[in-house]
């Protein structure tokens, strides 16, 4: 079987779970050859208000960094968040072929719906939700939902650089290359249209996005024992 008849089989399948799980249930299919990192096909895409085109998501991007995919089929009921601060509950099963990772089959479902029966039925009961803040670790989101490559770049900016990035006009160029290396380090720059993206939220040209990323590669080269 040829690789682009394997993802072509993938596309039919996410209309058919799209159907069998329902509208509370998200159905992805993510193709990651040649760089693409992209949503190539999606059921039910109101659940994370995303659509075909959408990127990869960042703890997508931390499983080809790390490359846990190799030794795992999927991953199962981790929780996610959407870009308007819903949470979801979120599986995803690693296309391979060989050594190669060829895409992602992720289903994400919004528990909200599921949360509003379970209280309505604990109320008949007369007993109250815990409240989230008591809730163990496990239950804060582990991906997060985005769908742009902008949106998923300014959410890793504020999260490591707060309101700084709003003037960026006044960021030194050291600055510059710490953002660059945190987003390398994130394995955004995997995604198409990155380099694009950064130069223009840091008001520079893609070839000094691509300056900076060598400089910083060869100052890892020299601390390296």
């Amino acid at each position: 079987m040829i690789m682009q008849d394997l993802i072509q089989q993938y596309r039919s399948i996410v209309k058919f779970l799209g159907n069998v799980l329902g509208e509370h249930s998200e159905v992805a299919l993510l193709d990651l050859r040649e760089g693409k990192g992209e949503i190539v096909a999606i059921a039910n895409g109101s659940v994370s208000n995303r659509r075909v085109g959408a990127p990869i998501t960042d703890l997508a991007l931390s499983i080809i960094g790390e490359g846990s995919w190799k030794q795992k089929d999927y991953i199962c009921n981790y929780a996610g968040c959407t870009a308007d601060n819903r949470e979801l509950r979120s599986s995803t099963f690693f296309i391979k072929e060989g050594d190669r990772l060829l895409g992602m089959l992720c289903v994400n479902t919004d528990v909200a719906f599921f949360q509003e029966i379970s209280d309505a039925i604990l109320k008949l009961g007369g007993i109250d939700r815990a409240p989230i803040d008591i809730l163990e670790d496990s239950t804060k989101p582990l991906e997060y939902f985005t769908d742009s490559i902008s949106d998923m770049i300014d959410r890793t900016l504020i999260e490591h650089f707060g309101e700084r990035l709003k003037y960026s006009e006044y960021l030194t160029q050291r600055e510059k290359m710490d953002i660059v290396d945190i987003l390398e380090q994130k394995g955004l720059f995997l995604i198409k249209g990155a380099v694009s993206e950064v130069a223009n939220k840091l008001q520079c040209s893609e070839a000094t996005i691509y300056r900076y990323r060598t400089q910083i590669n060869k100052e890892q080269l020299n601390k390296a024992p």
